[in-house]
């Protein structure tokens, strides 16, 4: 009978034991909670947007238009507009060729025609008297004053007034469809987009001499 009580104490030692182990893992456990830093968070107000969906593939795109841009005329590149992957529009700018020697050529043809204007002037002017004189005559005759020579004469310059009128119209004529063609070859040294679209490739630099549309490279 007396064992029974050291039993007692020994279960009750195990059980305080036991108890401080616990009471110091739920200790251990506790600071080991508060010693983690707080984590960061971000956070976002929800909203509305596009969802767009799409398959990647491997390919090669072909245009459905194209055009290779030569120049009419040959000379000096001195200007380029554009470079490769760069969109232009039709009419845009794409290259500029040298055009003093045209310049030039429509300065000679303008004074041309503002010397042709000068002698149609001049020209109409003397049909405008020869016409006169033979009215004059014609009167003189009419009173017996002037003879039939010099109202014949009065009309064979009238004609010749008249002749030299057209002739100085068609010299004028002339001139002026020179300057035409000579602006027309003075805009064919600046190169424009024929389309909408955009540069792949680009095969001059400026100071290159461009070729023609009948040899060389676009």
């Amino acid at each position: 009978m007396k064992k029974y009580p050291h039993i007692l104490l020994a279960v009750l030692a195990l059980t305080m034991l036991f108890c401080n182990c616990t009471g110091r893992n739920k200790a251990k456990e506790t600071s080991t909670v508060t010693e983690k830093p707080i984590a960061a968070v971000e956070t976002s107000i929800a909203g509305a947007s596009k969802f767009v969906q799409g398959i990647e593939i491997t390919g090669e795109l072909t245009p459905k238009f194209s055009v290779d841009v030569r120049s009419e005329l040959k000379g000096l590149v001195r200007e380029v507009a554009v470079t490769e992957w760069v969109p232009v529009r039709k009419g845009d700018l794409l290259a500029r060729l040298d055009t003093e020697e045209a310049q030039a050529q429509v300065k000679r043809i303008e004074a041309g025609i503002a010397s042709a204007k000068a002698a149609l002037l001049e020209a109409e002017i003397r049909a405008t008297r020869a016409g006169r004189e033979e009215e004059r005559q014609k009167k003189l005759k009419e009173s017996g004053l002037a003879t039939s020579q010099a109202l014949d004469d009065s009309g064979t310059e009238r004609d010749a007034a008249a002749a030299r009128v057209n002739a100085a119209q068609a010299q004028l004529q002339s001139v002026t469809e020179e300057l035409h063609q000579a602006s027309k070859h003075l805009s064919k040294n600046v190169i424009v987009a024929p389309l909408n679209g955009v540069i792949v490739q680009r095969n001059i630099n400026v100071g290159d001499l461009a070729s023609d549309g009948t040899t060389g490279p676009p």
